[in-house]
């Protein structure tokens, strides 16, 4: 704010926070996974959230596809912004076996299939100020795979995810990196990230900001 607009006075940094409990989580990961028909024993990499160029999915592709790993599967989904953009996508799945692309709005309610079926959740951003879908992977206990820049570095750390440094090569030792965490450690690591997120804590941050602003 002070670098681009030279704003240093009344500007205020509140977290975002987290959805636990917000959506329903219920189903089984066997469950979720036969919903899908993908296989029990794959590790599954999910990209949730709208489909949008910036997000990087089409890198998120190439670096998939040099994992040349049998075992492992993509999903891509979420709410597609711009056809032109679907198409390439396509054009790059095709004839695939290990890459799911869902072009749709995911309800709220199938949210937790997809989260619940997948064992990592990858965020290939070419930018970004905020994240919603980090903190919705890490409210479902899922580590995450991002670029090291905007919200990413202070989210990720401690067993519940691995950054990279932005290029398609370094996501694919990342997706390989990910892959090698035990999976009840990196869960427990993820929850306890999220829960420094909760919204009572940033409410009264949010309040105590009110209360600031009326002051003067």
């Amino acid at each position: 704010m002070a670098a681009r607009w030279g704003r240093r006075e009344r500007v205020f940094v509140i977290p975002h926070g987290h959805y636990r409990e917000v959506y329903p989580a219920d189903v089984s990961r066997a469950e979720a996974r036969r919903r899908l028909d993908l296989p029990a024993d794959a590790f599954v990499y999910l990209c949730l959230g709208q489909i949008r160029p910036y997000k990087g999915i089409d890198h998120l592709i190439h670096a998939f596809q040099a994992l040349q790993d049998p075992t492992a599967m993509l999903l891509i989904a979420g709410h597609l912004t711009s056809p032109g953009y679907g198409r390439h996508l396509h054009r790059l799945v095709e004839g695939h076996p290990g890459i799911r692309l869902y072009t749709e709005y995911i309800p709220d309610h199938e949210l937790q299939v997809f989260f619940n079926a997948a064992d990592a959740c990858v965020l290939p951003y070419r930018r970004a100020t905020t994240s919603g879908a980090a903190l919705l992977a890490l409210s479902f206990g899922k580590p995450i795979v991002a670029p090291a820049l905007g919200p990413f570095p202070e989210l990720i750390g401690d067993g519940n995810g691995v950054l990279f440094a932005g290029g398609e090569a370094d996501l694919t030792t990342a997706l390989r990196a990910v892959r090698a965490l035990d999976p009840d450690r990196a869960r427990a690591a993820a929850l306890r990230v999220a829960a420094t997120r909760d919204w009572a804590l940033l409410g009264a941050q949010h309040a105590a900001m009110y209360r600031q602003i009326v002051a003067r």
